[in-house]
C-alpha cells in the first residue's frame, strides 16, 4: 500500500546477514535499476505480512557484482538494511520511477 506501482526494471538480490544484534540482524545485497542503469536509489525491506520493517542504505561497494556482470557499470550497487527481526522471512524491493513503484530484488529466510 506504501508504493501502489509495481515494475521489473530492475536487477538485484537480497543476499544475506551480515551481522546478528540482540535486537535484529542486518541485511545486505545489491540492487541495479535497469531503465536509469545506475545504483537503485532507495531500498525497502518488507516482512512475511508484507509490512515494512527496514529501509536500505545503497551506495555500498559492491565490486564482485560488477566483475560477475559487466553490463553493470558502477562497484557501488551494494545496500545494507538493519531490521528489527532475529528471525523469519523478508523481501527486498528498489523503489523505481521517482519512488511510485517497487521492483522485487529477492527474498531472504533466516
Amino acid at each position: 500500500d506504501v508504493v501502489p506501482g509495481t515494475g521489473k526494471a530492475c536487477t538485484g538480490n537480497i543476499d544475506k546477514v551480515m551481522q546478528r544484534y540482540s535486537d535484529g540482524v542486518a541485511v545486505v545485497g545489491w540492487g541495479w535499476d535497469l531503465t536509469k542503469k545506475d545504483v537503485v536509489a532507495h531500498v525497502l525491506i518488507v516482512d512475511a505480512k508484507q509490512m515494512v520493517v527496514g529501509v536500505g542504505e545503497t551506495g555500498v561497494p559492491r565490486p564482485d557484482v560488477n566483475q560477475a556482470k559487466p553490463e553493470i557499470t558502477s562497484t557501488t550497487t551494494g545496500w545494507r538494511a538493519a531490521l528489527p527481526l532475529t528471525s523469519g522471512a523478508v523481501d527486498a524491493f528498489a523503489l523505481t520511477d521517482a519512488d511510485k513503484a517497487v521492483c522485487p530484488l529477492g527474498h531472504l529466510d533466516f
